[in-house]
C-alpha cells in the first residue's frame, strides 16, 4: 500500500454509555478506495459522521494529509460527502446544488467542468425533478467533488436505485474516482459491491473491523467465523476451522463416496439456476447450516443427500493460503 494519506489512531464514539466503536486503527494511502461493509446497525455510518466532523469523537485523533482533523468543525474539514439519497435542494438548478457548498468554502465555481466529468454536460439549467434517480446521485457526488476535499466519504451511495441502475453506477463510479484519483471511504452493506468498489475491503460489526484486506484475502483467507459467515463461500465447521466450498462434493448415497471423505447428511431445501447453472441450497443437520453447491440435473428439492469434503481441505481461520504447504 502507498503511504498513508487518512490515519485514524484510537478512535472511539460513545453515545452516553452506548459504545459504537473503541479504540479503532486504521489508514488509508492516498488515492485508494477503502470499502467498509456490515450489517445495518454496525457503527458504519457513525464512523463516517465523525471522520466528516457532523459527529464529534469521544477520543482519538484523525488526520487527513499529515493535518490532524479532528478538532475541526465540519466546514473546515477537507472532506466530501455523499449520502444514501442525493439531498439535492428541490428550488436550485443543478449547476446552482452543484456550487452551493463552494460559496460556503468560498472556493471557485466548478459546476460546468464537473457536469462534464459526470457525464452530464448541459444538464446545468435543469432542476432535480428533471432527472432520473441515476443522473440526482451523480450531480450529489459533483456537488461532494466541488469543494476540492481531500477525502470523499460515500454512505450507500446506491440504496435507493434499482438493481439494474445500481450495477451499471457503481462500475461508473469507480472508474471516476479512480481517475479523478480520489481518497475515499465508500460504506455498504453489499459484501458484492463492497468487493467491486474496494481495493482493500473492511468487515465491520459490533464496532470493530473483524478484518481489513484486499478482498480476495477476505474471502480465501476469513480471519473469523463472522466474516466466513458474512462473505460466503465456505462451510464454516465451527468457531475454529471452515472448508471452501469448491472442495465440497454433493453426493445422492454415501455410498458413492469411495474416499472415505468427512461426511455431513443434509437435505436440498430449494433448486435455483444462475448463468445456466443449476444450484441446490442444501441445509445440514448436525452443523444447523445451509451452504448453497452446483449441482446435476438429477439432483431435486427435498431429496435426500451427502456432502464430503476431503480432510485436507480442512483450513483454520486467520490461516494464510499456502502456510500449511510452507510448513
Amino acid at each position: 500500500m502507498t503511504q498513508s494519506f487518512f490515519e485514524a489512531s484510537k478512535i472511539t464514539k460513545k453515545f452516553d454509555q452506548d459504545v459504537i466503536f473503541s479504540e479503532l486503527d486504521f489508514s488509508i494511502g492516498e488515492g485508494e478506495i477503502l470499502s467498509i461493509v456490515g450489517p445495518s446497525g454496525s457503527g458504519k455510518t457513525t464512523l463516517l459522521r465523525c471522520i466528516a466532523g457532523l459527529d464529534m469523537l469521544t477520543s482519538g485523533e484523525i488526520a487527513i494529509n499529515t493535518k490532524r482533523v479532528d478538532t475541526e468543525k465540519v466546514h473546515r474539514r477537507p472532506v466530501g460527502y455523499v449520502f444514501q439519497q442525493p439531498l439535492m435542494f428541490p428550488h436550485m438548478t443543478v449547476a446552482e446544488n452543484i456550487n452551493y457548498g463552494t460559496k460556503l468554502k468560498k472556493t471557485r465555481s466548478r459546476a460546468e467542468e464537473l457536469l462534464k466529468a459526470i457525464d452530464l454536460e448541459g444538464y446545468g439549467d435543469k432542476y432535480p425533478y428533471q432527472l432520473s434517480g441515476g443522473e440526482q446521485q451523480r450531480v450529489a457526488l459533483a456537488r461532494a467533488l466541488a469543494v476540492e476535499p481531500d477525502l470523499l466519504l460515500l454512505d450507500e451511495p446506491f440504496s435507493s436505485l434499482d438493481p439494474k441502475l445500481r450495477k451499471g453506477l457503481r462500475i461508473w463510479m469507480k472508474d471516476f474516482l479512480k481517475q479523478q484519483g480520489m481518497t475515499s471511504i465508500f460504506v455498504t452493506h453489499d459484501h458484492e459491491e463492497a468487493m467491486m468498489m474496494g481495493d482493500r475491503m473492511g468487515i465491520f460489526n459490533d464496532g470493530k473491523f473483524h478484518q481489513l484486506d484486499h478482498p480476495e484475502a477476505l474471502y480465501h483467507e476469513p480471519a473469523d467465523e463472522f466474516v466466513a459467515e458474512f462473505i460466503g463461500g465456505q462451510l464454516i465447521l465451527d468457531n475454529k476451522q471452515y472448508v471452501p466450498l469448491q472442495s465440497c462434493r454433493l453426493l445422492h448415497d454415501e455410498s458413492d463416496n469411495e474416499q472415505k471423505d468427512q461426511m455431513y447428511k443434509g437435505e436440498v431445501r430449494y433448486i435455483t439456476i444462475q448463468n445456466n447453472i443449476r444450484f441446490a441450497s442444501v441445509y445440514l443437520t448436525t452443523l444447523d447450516r445451509l451452504i448453497t453447491l452446483p449441482v446435476t440435473e438429477s439432483v431435486g428439492e427435498h431429496q435426500r443427500v451427502t456432502v464430503t469434503f476431503p480432510q485436507s481441505a480442512v483450513r483454520l481461520f486467520g490461516e494464510k493460503a499456502g502456510a500449511r504447504n510452507e510448513a
